[in-house]
Protein backbone atom coordinates (compact mmCIF):
# COMPACT_ATOMS: atom_id res chain seq x y z
CA UNK A 1 0.00 0.00 0.00
CA UNK A 2 1.60 3.35 -1.08
CA UNK A 3 1.68 6.30 1.50
CA UNK A 4 -1.15 8.70 1.40
CA UNK A 5 0.02 11.78 -0.85
CA UNK A 6 1.14 14.81 1.04
CA UNK A 7 -1.75 17.79 0.58
CA UNK A 8 0.01 20.50 -1.49
CA UNK A 9 0.50 23.88 0.24
CA UNK A 10 0.49 26.74 -1.85
CA UNK A 11 3.77 29.01 -2.09
CA UNK A 12 3.71 31.79 0.51
CA UNK A 13 4.26 34.22 -1.87
CA UNK A 14 1.61 33.35 -4.38
CA UNK A 15 -0.66 32.95 -1.09
CA UNK A 16 0.14 36.78 -0.53
CA UNK A 17 -0.41 38.00 -4.12
CA UNK A 18 -3.84 36.27 -4.08
CA UNK A 19 -4.73 38.27 -0.93
CA UNK A 20 -3.83 41.60 -2.37
CA UNK A 21 -6.36 44.21 -4.25
CA UNK A 22 -5.69 45.32 -7.09
CA UNK A 23 -3.77 48.94 -6.99
CA UNK A 24 -1.72 51.54 -9.06
CA UNK A 25 1.26 53.35 -7.79
CA UNK A 26 1.95 56.77 -9.56
CA UNK A 27 5.47 57.94 -8.92
CA UNK A 28 4.44 61.50 -11.02
CA UNK A 29 3.15 64.88 -9.36
CA UNK A 30 1.92 65.44 -12.52
CA UNK A 31 0.56 64.10 -15.64
CA UNK A 32 0.16 64.98 -19.46
CA UNK A 33 -2.88 63.12 -21.54
CA UNK A 34 -0.11 60.85 -22.92
CA UNK A 35 0.12 59.44 -19.68
CA UNK A 36 -3.29 58.78 -19.15
CA UNK A 37 -3.78 57.44 -22.04
CA UNK A 38 -1.04 54.95 -21.40
CA UNK A 39 -1.81 54.42 -17.98
CA UNK A 40 -5.82 53.11 -19.27
CA UNK A 41 -4.27 51.42 -22.44
CA UNK A 42 -1.85 49.20 -19.79
CA UNK A 43 -4.55 48.18 -18.08
CA UNK A 44 -6.67 46.85 -20.75
CA UNK A 45 -3.64 44.69 -21.95
CA UNK A 46 -2.78 43.49 -18.52
CA UNK A 47 0.38 45.18 -19.07
CA UNK A 48 2.74 46.29 -15.96
CA UNK A 49 4.86 48.68 -18.23
CA UNK A 50 7.89 49.56 -16.65
CA UNK A 51 8.62 52.92 -17.20
CA UNK A 52 9.66 54.53 -13.92
CA UNK A 53 6.56 56.38 -13.15
CA UNK A 54 3.73 53.99 -12.49
CA UNK A 55 3.64 50.42 -11.53
CA UNK A 56 -0.05 48.46 -10.98
CA UNK A 57 -0.21 45.53 -8.55
CA UNK A 58 -2.76 42.80 -9.90
CA UNK A 59 -4.07 44.85 -13.59
CA UNK A 60 -5.84 41.44 -14.57
CA UNK A 61 -8.08 42.21 -11.30
CA UNK A 62 -8.99 45.41 -12.84
CA UNK A 63 -12.60 44.48 -14.37
CA UNK A 64 -13.01 47.76 -16.45
CA UNK A 65 -12.02 51.15 -17.26
CA UNK A 66 -13.70 54.25 -18.00
CA UNK A 67 -12.48 57.29 -18.99
CA UNK A 68 -14.56 60.65 -18.84
CA UNK A 69 -13.12 64.08 -20.91
CA UNK A 70 -15.61 66.80 -19.65
CA UNK A 71 -14.22 70.18 -21.23
CA UNK A 72 -16.32 72.41 -19.42
CA UNK A 73 -15.75 71.46 -15.75
CA UNK A 74 -13.13 73.93 -14.28
CA UNK A 75 -11.57 72.84 -11.05
CA UNK A 76 -12.28 76.15 -9.37
CA UNK A 77 -16.59 74.82 -9.29
CA UNK A 78 -15.23 72.05 -7.24
CA UNK A 79 -12.61 73.16 -4.81
CA UNK A 80 -13.09 77.29 -4.59
CA UNK A 81 -10.71 77.00 -1.53
CA UNK A 82 -7.43 76.26 -3.67
CA UNK A 83 -6.06 76.02 -6.81
CA UNK A 84 -3.45 74.38 -8.99
CA UNK A 85 -0.89 76.45 -9.37
CA UNK A 86 1.39 74.15 -6.87
CA UNK A 87 0.59 71.33 -9.24
CA UNK A 88 0.81 68.92 -6.63
CA UNK A 89 -1.02 65.82 -6.37
CA UNK A 90 -3.79 65.77 -3.27
CA UNK A 91 -5.86 62.87 -1.82
CA UNK A 92 -9.70 63.78 -2.20
CA UNK A 93 -10.50 63.33 1.46
CA UNK A 94 -8.04 66.68 1.90
CA UNK A 95 -9.60 68.28 -0.33
CA UNK A 96 -12.97 70.82 0.74
CA UNK A 97 -15.27 69.82 -2.16
CA UNK A 98 -18.22 72.36 -2.86
CA UNK A 99 -21.34 70.67 -2.08
CA UNK A 100 -22.70 69.71 -5.25
CA UNK A 101 -19.14 68.15 -5.77
CA UNK A 102 -19.20 65.99 -2.64
CA UNK A 103 -20.04 62.70 -4.37
CA UNK A 104 -16.83 62.13 -6.41
CA UNK A 105 -15.51 61.52 -3.16
CA UNK A 106 -16.75 58.43 -3.38
CA UNK A 107 -15.83 57.51 -6.85
CA UNK A 108 -11.86 59.02 -6.92
CA UNK A 109 -8.86 58.64 -4.74
CA UNK A 110 -6.38 61.21 -5.78
CA UNK A 111 -6.14 64.59 -7.89
CA UNK A 112 -3.31 65.29 -10.00
CA UNK A 113 -2.30 68.36 -11.90
CA UNK A 114 -2.87 67.52 -15.70
CA UNK A 115 -1.28 69.26 -18.54
CA UNK A 116 -3.87 69.79 -21.67
CA UNK A 117 -2.24 69.39 -25.24
CA UNK A 118 -1.07 72.31 -26.91
CA UNK A 119 1.57 74.30 -28.25
CA UNK A 120 2.57 77.79 -27.64
CA UNK A 121 -0.17 79.86 -28.92
CA UNK A 122 -2.90 77.23 -29.41
CA UNK A 123 -4.46 74.30 -27.48
CA UNK A 124 -5.69 71.01 -29.06
CA UNK A 125 -8.79 68.71 -28.01
CA UNK A 126 -7.73 66.52 -25.05
CA UNK A 127 -10.41 63.79 -25.96
CA UNK A 128 -8.61 63.72 -29.62
CA UNK A 129 -5.52 63.52 -28.03
CA UNK A 130 -6.54 60.70 -24.98
CA UNK A 131 -8.20 58.37 -27.94
CA UNK A 132 -5.71 58.26 -30.31
CA UNK A 133 -1.54 58.07 -30.43
CA UNK A 134 0.89 59.82 -32.58
CA UNK A 135 1.89 57.81 -35.76
CA UNK A 136 5.65 58.14 -36.89
CA UNK A 137 6.90 60.42 -39.47
CA UNK A 138 7.91 56.78 -41.40
CA UNK A 139 4.90 55.33 -40.91
CA UNK A 140 3.05 58.37 -41.78
CA UNK A 141 5.34 58.48 -45.38
CA UNK A 142 4.65 55.11 -45.85
CA UNK A 143 0.65 55.20 -45.05
CA UNK A 144 0.47 58.62 -47.45
CA UNK A 145 2.27 56.31 -50.21
CA UNK A 146 0.08 53.04 -49.95
CA UNK A 147 -3.27 54.57 -51.27
CA UNK A 148 -2.37 56.38 -54.37
CA UNK A 149 -4.60 54.91 -57.15
CA UNK A 150 -8.09 54.81 -56.24
CA UNK A 151 -11.22 54.61 -56.89
CA UNK A 152 -14.91 55.63 -56.29
CA UNK A 153 -15.34 52.83 -54.31
CA UNK A 154 -12.62 53.41 -51.95
CA UNK A 155 -14.33 56.60 -50.85
CA UNK A 156 -17.55 55.64 -50.49
CA UNK A 157 -19.18 55.23 -46.68
CA UNK A 158 -18.86 52.33 -44.30
CA UNK A 159 -21.78 50.09 -43.00
CA UNK A 160 -20.66 51.46 -39.23
CA UNK A 161 -19.88 55.05 -40.80
CA UNK A 162 -23.36 55.52 -42.24
CA UNK A 163 -25.20 53.95 -38.77
CA UNK A 164 -22.97 56.84 -36.93
CA UNK A 165 -23.64 59.95 -38.86
CA UNK A 166 -27.32 58.80 -38.91
CA UNK A 167 -27.79 57.88 -42.75
CA UNK A 168 -31.22 56.46 -43.15
CA UNK A 169 -30.84 52.81 -43.23
CA UNK A 170 -32.40 49.98 -44.80
CA UNK A 171 -33.88 47.94 -42.38
CA UNK A 172 -37.42 46.33 -42.42
CA UNK A 173 -38.82 48.70 -39.86
CA UNK A 174 -37.70 51.73 -41.90
CA UNK A 175 -38.95 50.60 -45.04
CA UNK A 176 -42.08 50.19 -44.07
CA UNK A 177 -42.60 53.95 -42.41
CA UNK A 178 -45.37 55.74 -44.82
CA UNK A 179 -43.41 58.20 -47.38
CA UNK A 180 -40.14 56.53 -47.53
CA UNK A 181 -38.72 54.68 -50.91
CA UNK A 182 -35.21 53.30 -52.02
CA UNK A 183 -33.01 53.49 -55.25
CA UNK A 184 -33.62 50.48 -57.25
CA UNK A 185 -31.22 48.75 -59.67
CA UNK A 186 -31.17 49.29 -63.29
CA UNK A 187 -33.58 46.84 -64.79
CA UNK A 188 -31.20 45.36 -67.13
CA UNK A 189 -28.07 45.47 -64.89
CA UNK A 190 -26.95 41.72 -65.47
CA UNK A 191 -26.95 43.13 -69.27
CA UNK A 192 -25.28 46.01 -69.31
CA UNK A 193 -22.12 46.73 -71.30
CA UNK A 194 -18.80 47.17 -69.70
CA UNK A 195 -18.70 50.46 -70.89
CA UNK A 196 -21.97 51.58 -69.34
CA UNK A 197 -20.22 52.10 -65.04
CA UNK A 198 -21.88 53.39 -62.45
CA UNK A 199 -22.71 57.42 -62.74
CA UNK A 200 -21.58 59.89 -60.05
CA UNK A 201 -24.50 62.60 -58.99
CA UNK A 202 -23.89 65.69 -56.60
CA UNK A 203 -26.96 66.25 -54.43
CA UNK A 204 -27.56 69.10 -51.77
CA UNK A 205 -31.26 70.12 -50.95
CA UNK A 206 -32.41 73.49 -48.78
CA UNK A 207 -35.06 72.88 -45.92
CA UNK A 208 -37.14 75.47 -43.62
CA UNK A 209 -38.45 74.68 -40.56
CA UNK A 210 -42.12 73.18 -39.63
CA UNK A 211 -43.61 72.24 -36.52
CA UNK A 212 -42.81 68.42 -37.40
CA UNK A 213 -39.03 69.31 -38.18
CA UNK A 214 -37.17 70.08 -41.50
CA UNK A 215 -39.06 70.29 -44.38
CA UNK A 216 -37.37 69.91 -48.59
CA UNK A 217 -38.39 73.33 -50.38
CA UNK A 218 -35.87 72.95 -52.77
CA UNK A 219 -33.47 70.22 -54.20
CA UNK A 220 -30.56 70.40 -56.75
CA UNK A 221 -28.56 67.57 -58.77
CA UNK A 222 -25.49 67.38 -60.79
CA UNK A 223 -23.77 64.80 -62.81
CA UNK A 224 -20.32 64.31 -62.81
CA UNK A 225 -19.59 66.76 -65.22
CA UNK A 226 -21.24 69.48 -62.97
CA UNK A 227 -23.89 69.69 -65.44
CA UNK A 228 -27.51 70.66 -63.99
CA UNK A 229 -29.85 67.47 -63.67
CA UNK A 230 -32.38 68.76 -61.06
CA UNK A 231 -32.48 72.28 -59.60
CA UNK A 232 -36.36 72.88 -58.15
CA UNK A 233 -38.38 74.11 -55.65
CA UNK A 234 -40.98 72.08 -53.55
CA UNK A 235 -44.02 73.18 -51.99
CA UNK A 236 -43.29 71.72 -48.46
CA UNK A 237 -45.97 68.82 -47.00
CA UNK A 238 -46.50 70.84 -43.75
CA UNK A 239 -46.69 74.98 -42.76
CA UNK A 240 -43.71 76.51 -42.36
CA UNK A 241 -43.07 78.32 -39.20
CA UNK A 242 -39.38 79.71 -39.77
CA UNK A 243 -37.94 79.79 -43.50
CA UNK A 244 -34.39 80.47 -42.46
CA UNK A 245 -33.70 82.58 -45.31
CA UNK A 246 -30.47 83.69 -44.12
CA UNK A 247 -29.28 80.11 -44.90
CA UNK A 248 -31.50 78.63 -47.13
CA UNK A 249 -32.09 81.78 -49.13
CA UNK A 250 -36.15 80.18 -49.28
CA UNK A 251 -38.48 83.29 -48.67
CA UNK A 252 -42.54 82.52 -49.02
CA UNK A 253 -42.68 84.73 -52.25
CA UNK A 254 -39.92 82.14 -53.66
CA UNK A 255 -43.07 79.14 -52.94
CA UNK A 256 -45.93 80.88 -53.76
CA UNK A 257 -47.71 78.62 -56.73
CA UNK A 258 -45.22 76.17 -56.79
CA UNK A 259 -46.99 72.78 -56.96
CA UNK A 260 -44.23 70.08 -56.88
CA UNK A 261 -43.94 67.75 -53.75
CA UNK A 262 -41.71 65.48 -52.50
CA UNK A 263 -43.26 63.01 -53.84
CA UNK A 264 -42.80 64.28 -57.75
CA UNK A 265 -39.32 64.62 -56.19
CA UNK A 266 -38.51 61.27 -55.00
CA UNK A 267 -40.21 59.81 -58.58
CA UNK A 268 -37.83 62.00 -60.71
CA UNK A 269 -34.56 60.87 -58.46
CA UNK A 270 -35.45 57.33 -58.56
CA UNK A 271 -36.02 57.90 -62.33
CA UNK A 272 -32.08 59.25 -62.65
CA UNK A 273 -30.59 57.56 -59.95
CA UNK A 274 -30.10 53.78 -59.76
CA UNK A 275 -28.70 52.02 -56.80
CA UNK A 276 -25.52 51.59 -58.15
CA UNK A 277 -24.59 54.89 -58.83
CA UNK A 278 -22.52 57.62 -56.41
CA UNK A 279 -24.38 59.80 -54.34
CA UNK A 280 -21.84 63.14 -53.65
CA UNK A 281 -22.85 65.47 -50.96
CA UNK A 282 -21.37 67.37 -47.93
CA UNK A 283 -23.24 65.60 -45.05
CA UNK A 284 -25.85 64.25 -46.87
CA UNK A 285 -27.34 62.24 -44.03
CA UNK A 286 -29.61 64.81 -43.58
CA UNK A 287 -30.64 65.47 -47.07
CA UNK A 288 -31.35 61.71 -47.18
CA UNK A 289 -33.50 61.86 -44.25
CA UNK A 290 -35.67 64.93 -45.56
CA UNK A 291 -35.93 63.11 -48.82
CA UNK A 292 -36.74 59.98 -46.99
CA UNK A 293 -34.95 58.06 -49.49
CA UNK A 294 -32.38 54.77 -48.89
CA UNK A 295 -29.02 55.22 -51.18
CA UNK A 296 -25.96 52.67 -50.47
CA UNK A 297 -23.47 54.16 -52.46
CA UNK A 298 -23.08 57.44 -50.91
CA UNK A 299 -19.57 59.29 -50.83
CA UNK A 300 -19.30 62.17 -48.01
CA UNK A 301 -16.97 65.19 -48.16
CA UNK A 302 -17.43 65.36 -44.96
CA UNK A 303 -15.94 62.43 -44.39
CA UNK A 304 -13.32 62.14 -47.09
CA UNK A 305 -11.88 65.33 -46.06
CA UNK A 306 -10.60 65.97 -42.37
CA UNK A 307 -11.35 69.34 -40.03
CA UNK A 308 -7.49 70.03 -39.21
CA UNK A 309 -8.13 69.71 -35.47
CA UNK A 310 -9.52 66.05 -36.00
CA UNK A 311 -12.52 64.04 -35.82
CA UNK A 312 -15.76 64.63 -34.67
CA UNK A 313 -15.00 67.64 -35.90
CA UNK A 314 -16.19 68.16 -39.53
CA UNK A 315 -14.69 70.53 -41.92
CA UNK A 316 -17.55 73.06 -43.60
CA UNK A 317 -17.87 72.68 -47.27
CA UNK A 318 -16.70 76.43 -47.39
CA UNK A 319 -13.69 76.08 -46.04
CA UNK A 320 -12.82 73.02 -48.22
CA UNK A 321 -13.55 74.75 -51.13
CA UNK A 322 -11.38 77.07 -50.40
CA UNK A 323 -8.34 75.63 -48.71
CA UNK A 324 -8.29 72.85 -51.69
CA UNK A 325 -9.93 74.18 -54.91
CA UNK A 326 -8.83 78.11 -53.96
CA UNK A 327 -12.73 78.60 -54.81
CA UNK A 328 -14.90 80.84 -52.56
CA UNK A 329 -18.47 79.85 -52.28
CA UNK A 330 -21.29 80.57 -50.00
CA UNK A 331 -20.58 84.36 -49.53
CA UNK A 332 -23.78 85.77 -50.52
CA UNK A 333 -26.43 87.07 -47.58
CA UNK A 334 -29.15 85.08 -49.71
CA UNK A 335 -28.29 81.35 -49.15
CA UNK A 336 -25.92 79.57 -50.95
CA UNK A 337 -26.03 78.22 -54.03
CA UNK A 338 -27.35 74.27 -54.36
CA UNK A 339 -25.81 73.48 -57.78
CA UNK A 340 -22.48 75.57 -57.19
CA UNK A 341 -22.15 73.43 -53.39
CA UNK A 342 -23.06 70.30 -55.55
CA UNK A 343 -20.23 70.88 -58.15
CA UNK A 344 -18.02 71.62 -55.28
CA UNK A 345 -18.60 68.52 -53.94
CA UNK A 346 -18.09 66.63 -57.15
CA UNK A 347 -14.71 68.46 -57.83
CA UNK A 348 -13.35 67.58 -53.99
CA UNK A 349 -13.86 64.03 -55.16
CA UNK A 350 -12.12 64.63 -58.18
CA UNK A 351 -9.34 65.95 -56.27
CA UNK A 352 -9.15 63.06 -54.14
CA UNK A 353 -9.26 60.18 -56.69
CA UNK A 354 -6.26 62.52 -58.62
CA UNK A 355 -4.24 62.85 -55.03
CA UNK A 356 -4.46 59.85 -53.41
CA UNK A 357 -6.87 58.25 -50.34
CA UNK A 358 -5.01 60.11 -47.48
CA UNK A 359 -4.80 63.65 -49.00
CA UNK A 360 -7.09 66.51 -47.19
CA UNK A 361 -6.87 63.37 -44.19
CA UNK A 362 -5.35 63.61 -40.78
CA UNK A 363 -2.72 60.59 -40.89
CA UNK A 364 -0.16 61.48 -37.93
CA UNK A 365 -2.52 59.83 -35.58
CA UNK A 366 -4.06 56.58 -35.47
CA UNK A 367 -7.27 56.11 -32.58
CA UNK A 368 -6.38 54.18 -29.79
CA UNK A 369 -9.73 51.98 -30.54
CA UNK A 370 -8.22 50.61 -34.40
CA UNK A 371 -4.68 50.50 -32.95
CA UNK A 372 -6.13 48.33 -30.14
CA UNK A 373 -7.89 46.40 -32.68
CA UNK A 374 -5.61 46.17 -35.57
CA UNK A 375 -2.36 44.63 -32.86
CA UNK A 376 -4.11 43.47 -29.90
CA UNK A 377 -7.52 42.43 -31.03
CA UNK A 378 -8.79 44.15 -28.51
CA UNK A 379 -12.37 46.17 -28.42
CA UNK A 380 -13.02 49.27 -26.62
CA UNK A 381 -16.12 52.09 -26.69
CA UNK A 382 -14.75 55.85 -28.37
CA UNK A 383 -18.28 57.80 -27.07
CA UNK A 384 -17.60 60.88 -28.82
CA UNK A 385 -20.25 63.68 -30.23
CA UNK A 386 -21.37 64.06 -33.43
CA UNK A 387 -24.44 62.77 -35.83
CA UNK A 388 -24.67 59.70 -33.83
CA UNK A 389 -24.50 61.49 -30.08
CA UNK A 390 -26.61 64.37 -29.74
CA UNK A 391 -25.94 64.96 -26.08
CA UNK A 392 -24.36 63.60 -22.95
CA UNK A 393 -27.31 62.18 -22.03
CA UNK A 394 -26.85 60.36 -25.12
CA UNK A 395 -23.23 59.28 -24.75
CA UNK A 396 -24.03 58.09 -20.83
CA UNK A 397 -26.84 55.65 -22.54
CA UNK A 398 -23.76 54.37 -24.89
CA UNK A 399 -22.14 54.06 -22.19
CA UNK A 400 -24.11 52.55 -19.81
CA UNK A 401 -25.23 49.95 -22.80
CA UNK A 402 -21.55 48.89 -23.34
CA UNK A 403 -20.78 48.89 -19.31
CA UNK A 404 -23.81 46.37 -18.78
CA UNK A 405 -22.96 44.26 -22.02
CA UNK A 406 -19.20 43.35 -20.60
CA UNK A 407 -18.20 43.25 -23.93
CA UNK A 408 -15.61 45.85 -24.04
CA UNK A 409 -12.97 46.27 -21.29
CA UNK A 410 -12.77 50.30 -22.09
CA UNK A 411 -14.83 53.05 -22.15
CA UNK A 412 -14.04 56.30 -22.92
CA UNK A 413 -16.55 59.60 -22.71
CA UNK A 414 -16.44 62.92 -24.55
CA UNK A 415 -18.94 65.03 -22.33
CA UNK A 416 -19.74 68.66 -24.20
CA UNK A 417 -23.03 69.25 -22.58
CA UNK A 418 -21.27 71.68 -19.74
CA UNK A 419 -18.67 73.14 -22.64
CA UNK A 420 -21.80 74.56 -24.21
CA UNK A 421 -23.54 75.77 -21.57
CA UNK A 422 -20.64 77.81 -20.87
CA UNK A 423 -20.87 79.23 -24.07
CA UNK A 424 -17.00 78.26 -24.73
CA UNK A 425 -17.62 77.51 -28.80
CA UNK A 426 -15.00 79.34 -30.49
CA UNK A 427 -17.32 80.47 -33.14
CA UNK A 428 -19.74 81.59 -30.27
CA UNK A 429 -17.08 83.30 -28.08
CA UNK A 430 -16.35 85.26 -31.32
CA UNK A 431 -19.49 86.06 -33.32
CA UNK A 432 -21.15 87.29 -29.68
CA UNK A 433 -20.72 88.78 -26.46
CA UNK A 434 -23.37 86.63 -25.00
CA UNK A 435 -24.15 85.78 -21.58
CA UNK A 436 -22.83 82.50 -19.97
CA UNK A 437 -25.43 80.16 -18.76
CA UNK A 438 -25.63 79.58 -15.13
CA UNK A 439 -23.85 76.38 -14.76
CA UNK A 440 -24.57 75.49 -11.27
CA UNK A 441 -27.33 73.18 -12.89
CA UNK A 442 -24.76 71.54 -15.33
CA UNK A 443 -22.46 70.92 -12.75
CA UNK A 444 -24.98 68.85 -11.04
CA UNK A 445 -26.13 66.97 -14.24
CA UNK A 446 -22.21 66.22 -15.03
CA UNK A 447 -22.29 65.17 -11.43
CA UNK A 448 -25.49 62.74 -11.92
CA UNK A 449 -24.26 61.31 -14.94
CA UNK A 450 -20.85 60.47 -13.80
CA UNK A 451 -22.52 58.48 -10.83
CA UNK A 452 -24.77 56.87 -13.54
CA UNK A 453 -21.77 54.96 -14.97
CA UNK A 454 -19.78 54.59 -11.81
CA UNK A 455 -22.91 52.57 -10.01
CA UNK A 456 -22.81 50.24 -13.10
CA UNK A 457 -19.30 49.23 -12.97
CA UNK A 458 -18.07 46.54 -11.07
CA UNK A 459 -15.85 46.08 -7.91
CA UNK A 460 -12.31 47.09 -9.23
CA UNK A 461 -12.74 49.26 -12.16
CA UNK A 462 -10.86 52.22 -12.83
CA UNK A 463 -12.35 55.36 -13.43
CA UNK A 464 -10.63 59.00 -14.76
CA UNK A 465 -12.01 62.38 -15.45
CA UNK A 466 -10.41 64.86 -16.82
CA UNK A 467 -11.52 68.70 -16.83
CA UNK A 468 -10.17 72.42 -17.14
CA UNK A 469 -9.07 74.85 -14.73
CA UNK A 470 -9.26 77.81 -16.74
CA UNK A 471 -12.06 78.97 -19.73
CA UNK A 472 -10.27 79.53 -23.36
CA UNK A 473 -12.36 82.55 -24.09
CA UNK A 474 -9.66 85.19 -23.64
CA UNK A 475 -7.53 82.61 -25.48
CA UNK A 476 -9.94 82.85 -28.54
CA UNK A 477 -10.02 86.45 -28.52
CA UNK A 478 -6.37 87.07 -28.30
CA UNK A 479 -6.10 84.24 -31.46
CA UNK A 480 -8.41 86.36 -33.53
CA UNK A 481 -6.89 89.34 -32.83
CA UNK A 482 -3.62 87.85 -33.89
CA UNK A 483 -5.17 86.36 -37.06
CA UNK A 484 -7.06 88.98 -38.07
CA UNK A 485 -3.10 91.35 -37.78
CA UNK A 486 -1.56 88.54 -39.68
CA UNK A 487 -4.38 88.38 -42.73
CA UNK A 488 -4.41 92.25 -42.56
CA UNK A 489 -0.31 92.03 -43.33
CA UNK A 490 -0.49 89.54 -46.30
CA UNK A 491 -3.22 91.81 -47.62
CA UNK A 492 -1.02 95.00 -47.13
CA UNK A 493 -3.65 96.40 -45.25
CA UNK A 494 -1.82 96.46 -41.99
CA UNK A 495 -1.75 100.34 -42.40
CA UNK A 496 -5.06 100.72 -41.69
CA UNK A 497 -5.28 98.80 -38.38
CA UNK A 498 -5.95 100.78 -35.02
CA UNK A 499 -3.52 100.40 -32.07
CA UNK A 500 -5.41 97.78 -30.58
CA UNK A 501 -5.65 95.79 -33.73
CA UNK A 502 -1.86 95.83 -34.18
CA UNK A 503 0.14 92.79 -32.85
CA UNK A 504 3.50 92.97 -31.03
CA UNK A 505 5.67 91.41 -28.64
CA UNK A 506 3.35 92.23 -26.03
CA UNK A 507 0.26 90.41 -26.91
CA UNK A 508 2.23 87.65 -28.37
CA UNK A 509 3.65 86.93 -24.98
CA UNK A 510 0.22 87.70 -23.51
CA UNK A 511 -1.57 85.36 -25.23
CA UNK A 512 1.19 82.41 -24.62
CA UNK A 513 0.69 83.02 -21.28
CA UNK A 514 -2.50 82.75 -21.40
CA UNK A 515 -2.55 79.63 -23.24
CA UNK A 516 -0.73 78.34 -20.79
CA UNK A 517 -3.21 78.46 -18.08
CA UNK A 518 -5.66 76.89 -20.49
CA UNK A 519 -3.33 74.27 -20.65
CA UNK A 520 -3.35 73.40 -17.25
CA UNK A 521 -6.04 70.68 -16.23
CA UNK A 522 -6.04 68.56 -13.75
CA UNK A 523 -7.53 64.46 -13.43
CA UNK A 524 -8.87 62.31 -10.64
CA UNK A 525 -8.41 58.67 -10.21
CA UNK A 526 -10.10 55.93 -8.39
CA UNK A 527 -10.31 52.38 -8.51
CA UNK A 528 -14.07 51.65 -7.17
CA UNK A 529 -14.74 50.34 -3.55
CA UNK A 530 -10.67 50.32 -2.96
CA UNK A 531 -10.68 54.18 -1.41
CA UNK A 532 -7.72 52.90 0.73
CA UNK A 533 -5.33 51.30 -0.72
CA UNK A 534 -6.73 51.76 -4.36
CA UNK A 535 -4.54 54.60 -5.68
CA UNK A 536 -0.92 55.20 -4.19
CA UNK A 537 1.10 58.16 -4.84
CA UNK A 538 4.47 56.83 -4.33
CA UNK A 539 6.31 60.04 -4.06
CA UNK A 540 9.41 57.69 -4.10
CA UNK A 541 9.60 56.85 -7.63
CA UNK A 542 11.55 58.06 -9.70
CA UNK A 543 9.75 60.65 -11.54
CA UNK A 544 10.18 61.20 -15.47
CA UNK A 545 10.37 64.95 -16.15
Amino acid sequence: MSPPEKAHKPHKKKQKKALLKPSIEIGMEQLTVPHIRTLASSIVLNRNVSNGWFKMIKPEDIKQVVVAVAPGLLYSDIDSCSTLEDKKHKSLNEIELNEQFEPLKCMFQTRFFAMLPGSKDSTFSPFHAISHIPRTKAAVRELRASKLNIDLNDLLLTDQQMEDSNYPLKLSAQESKEGWCTTESPPSLESLAASQTPKLFGLDCEFCMSELGNELTRISLVNGDSEVILDTFVQPENPIIDYKTQYSGITPELLEGITTTIGDVQKEILSIVSSEDYLVGHSLNSDLNVLKIYHRRIIDTAHIYDHPRGPPLKASLKWLAKTYLNRVIQNGDNGHCLVEDSSTCIDLVKLKLKSGLYFGSTIDTISLKEQLIQEHKVKIDVLNGGDKYSDDDAIIKAAIDSIESAETPMVMLHLQDLERERGWSKWRTLQTEQQQSPVDQGNTQLVSRISQVYDLLPVGSLFILLGNSVSPVEMYRLQERKQRYQRSTKEGKDDQLNSDDQWDDAKETLLRETVEQVRSGFCMIGLKEHLQDGVIVNTTTKKRK
